[in-house]
């Protein structure tokens, strides 16, 4: 015996099935499917790039040490993720250290760009570090300012990004001009003490009892002197 399909009441023949054409329009997807074959998904990427500089202002000569942090905040992990950072608005006014260092990854270094590049598990933060020294003079409104950028899929720096993450501008302190230098005085040379006279050298001859003897010709030359005159008055 053949079963017949049960019908409600006033049923037609066939209504309440779907038609067969409609069936294989369906194929494996009905509007409410399980079959995993019915559509995919794909993890998005997130690279979040962040710089900052250790002080806010700087004056000639000072040291300023530059942080970038590149960190996963994607659905997949990251092969070759990059960022590049452009020193050009620095080098003006400062020069580079030449130590970048990476806490994965590595670095390079091109003037005036300072490269990163490593692979980044999900949820993973890189952290790049490097200084500067500034010049000397600084004049009016000078400043240190550089721009990171990424290549890397779901970054927030992406080239003209107006992340100010992406950015860092340090304002310079003028240098105070330098005091006028005084002319310079010759020194006066220093007056030296007359030398004393050397004492007379010692002949060996007492001359106490030479001179004795000189007064006493003097003396009867004198007295010859006046006997003379009295007899020429005579």
């Amino acid at each position: 015996m053949v079963g017949v399909p049960l019908r409600r009441h006033g049923q037609q023949p066939g209504e309440g099935r779907p038609h067969a054409d409609e069936r294989r329009h369906l194929g494996n997807c009905p509007p409410e499917p399980k079959d995993p074959r019915r559509g995919t998904t794909t993890p998005v990427a997130g690279l979040i790039l962040e710089k900052k500089a250790s002080v806010t202002e700087a004056k000639a000569g000072d040291q300023v040490v530059y942080t970038v942090t590149a960190t996963n905040t994607g659905q997949t992990g990251l092969k070759d993720a990059t960022f590049t950072d452009d020193l050009t608005g620095v080098l003006a006014t400062a020069a580079y250290h030449d130590d970048a260092t990476a806490s994965t990854g590595s670095t390079t270094y091109a003037a005036p760009r300072l490269t990163w590049t490593g692979d980044l598990p999900l949820g993973a933060t890189a952290t790049v570090t490097y200084s500067v020294k500034v010049k000397n003079p600084i004049g009016d409104g000078q400043s240190l300012r550089n721009v990171i950028s990424s290549t890397t899929p779901g970054t927030n720096c992406p080239d003209a990004s107006t992340d100010e993450r992406c950015k860092t501008t340090t304002p310079l302190t003028k240098t105070p001009p330098m005091p006028p230098t005084p002319p310079t005085v010759p020194p006066t040379p220093p007056v030296q003490p007359p030398s004393p006279e050397p004492p007379l050298a010692s002949t060996g001859v007492v001359l106490i009892p030479v001179g004795i003897a000189a007064i006493a010709l003097l003396a009867g030359g004198v007295a010859l002197l006046l006997v003379a005159r009295r007899r020429w008055s005579r």
